[in-house]
Order: structure tokens, then sequence, then C-alpha cells
């Protein structure tokens, strides 16, 4: 019987350490996925500062794309906003405010 309770004490220990680990897994991936649009965004800037807005836009878009699949909303919120401002460089001011 106490080997039964000690094989149940490590299995609960196990699933503990694996749901931790998934945690850390998350919040890692997370973390590098914020760190590759802040990347893009700053491209992205640079390109606009550099009258390529076309090369501002790919960047912007790429971004988007990646904050589109994090939960927080900031970031989506300053993509958006990148993109609106690369689409008005490129004379498109319509669809840059939409």
């Amino acid at each position: 019987m106490t080997d039964y309770i000690v094989c149940i004490q490590y299995k609960e220990m196990a699933n503990t350490l694996v749901s931790s680990s998934s945690e850390v897994q998350t919040i890692s991936h997370h973390a590098s996925i914020q760190d590759e649009i802040q990347k893009l965004s700053k491209a992205g800037t640079t390109s606009l500062k550099n009258n390529e807005a076309a090369q501002a836009l790919s960047m912007f878009k790429k971004a988007y794309i990646l904050a589109d699949g994090v939960p927080e909303m900031k970031s989506q919120t300053r993509c958006l906003f990148s993109l609106g401002a690369a689409y008005i460089a490129m004379g498109k001011p319509k669809k840059g405010l939409k």
C-alpha cells in the first residue's frame, strides 16, 4: 500500500512539473514572438524614415500577423497604427485611416 501511495505522489509531482514546464514554454514563446514583432516594427520604422514605404508596409504586415497570435492587444494596436502610417506614406490615406 505504501508503494501505491508513493507512486501516486510521484505521478502528481510529475504532472505538476509538466504543467509548469508548459507554462514556461508558453511564456518564453510569447516573449520570442514579442521580440520578433519589435524587430519587424523597428525595421519598418527605419524603412519609413528612408522613404521606403513598400518595404515598411511589408515589415508592418509581418509584425501584425505575428501580433494577431498574441493575446496582448497592445502589440496588435501598435502594428495597426504603423500599417496605417505606411499606407498613408504610400499615398493611400483612406486605406491608412481604415
